[in-house]
C-alpha cells in the first residue's frame, strides 16, 4: 500500500515534533518520562479517563462519556500511520469477538499534519474500521491552520502513535499501550 512508507515517516515527525530537541535525542524511555512533566499529563492506570468532545464520520458531537458503563479501549492513530494501520485487522477481530460483551472501541485520529477528512475517511473504510472514530472539530471543518494535537490527545498525553487506553465501565483506566498477545489475555481477563 503507498501510504504505509510515507506513514513510518510522518509517524517519526510527529514524535520528534512533539518533543523538544534536548528530549528528541533521549531514549524512547525516558522520553516518556519527560512527556509526564511536560504540558501534556499522561494518565495512568488507576486514574478515571479524562472525557473529551470530538466529532464522528457523520459530524456529529461525541463525548467519550457517551460510552460510560461499557469496557472501552481508547485506540489513538493516524491514518499515515504505518504501525496503527498494521495493528487494526488485530483490532478488527477483537472488536467482532467482544462488541457483545459489554466492549467497544473508539478510535481517535491524531491527524498532525496534512491529512484532509476524506484520507482518514478512506483509512477507516479500508481497515474496515466499524466501531466509533471521532476526530478534531476543527480538522472536521477544515478550520485546522496550525499543527496541534486535539483536545483528547492533548488530555491522555500523547505524543507519539499509536497509543491505548483500556477503561473499565466506571470510567477507570486499567491499562495502557496493549498490544498483541498482553491485549488479548487482557481484554480475555475482563471479559470472561
Amino acid at each position: 500500500m503507498t501510504i504505509m512508507k510515507p506513514s513510518i515517516f510522518l509517524c517519526g515527525l510527529f514524535i520528534l515534533g512533539a518533543l523538544s530537541g534536548a528530549h528528541a535525542q533521549k531514549s524512547a524511555a525516558a522520553a516518556s518520562a519527560t512527556n509526564r512533566t511536560n504540558s501534556r499529563p499522561q494518565p495512568v492506570a488507576g486514574d478515571q479517563a479524562p472525557d473529551f468532545l470530538l466529532y464522528d464520520v457523520q459530524d456529529k458531537p461525541v463525548h467519550l462519556f457517551d460510552f460510560k458503563g461499557k469496557f472501552i479501549l481508547l485506540d489513538f492513530w493516524g491514518p499515515f500511520c504505518a504501525p496503527c494501520r498494521r495493528e487494526h485487522p488485530h483490532l478488527v477481530q477483537l472488536y467482532n469477538q467482544y462488541r457483545n460483551k459489554n466492549f467497544t472501541i473508539v478510535g481517535v485520529s491524531v491527524n498532525y499534519g496534512p491529512v484532509t477528512k476524506k484520507q482518514w475517511l478512506d483509512a477507516i473504510a479500508h481497515d474496515k474500521l466499524t466501531w466509533t472514530n471521532v476526530g478534531d472539530p476543527e480538522f472536521m471543518t477544515g478550520k485546522r491552520t496550525v499543527k496541534k494535537f486535539n483536545e483528547a490527545a492533548a488530555k491522555y498525553g500523547v505524543a507519539g502513535l499509536p497509543r491505548n487506553f483500556l477503561i473499565d465501565p466506571s470510567g477507570k483506566i486499567i491499562a495502557m499501550d496493549l498490544k498483541g498477545d498482553p491485549l488479548d489475555k487482557k481484554l480475555l481477563e475482563v471479559l470472561k
